[in-house]
């Protein structure tokens, strides 16, 4: 994700003025990077199947963190902390 989001800032620094104004529409070029979404959803399938057998709540903790951590990821553009 930290490579997608420098991907849009570069393009951002490179673009003009207009463009700038217009950038989320531009954004939605990087599509592709909401797929990611799939392994959040995967890591709270697993977080569900350690809460229902009862495991280590270490486990589940960090299930959920990356879960958590990476629909942050995923759905903030961190690109624009940059500018």
């Amino acid at each position: 994700m930290a490579f997608i989001n420098a991907k849009i800032y570069i393009q951002f620094l490179h673009s003009d003025g207009k463009t700038k104004a217009l950038f989320n529409i531009v954004e939605y070029q990087y599509f592709y990077k909401y797929y990611f979404l799939s392994l959040s959803i995967i890591s709270l399938i697993f977080s569900l199947i350690a809460i229902k057998k009862k495991e280590k709540k270490g486990f589940i903790i960090l299930s959920l963190i990356s879960f958590i951590l990476s629909v942050l990821f995923v759905t903030i553009s961190f690109w624009r902390i940059f500018i």
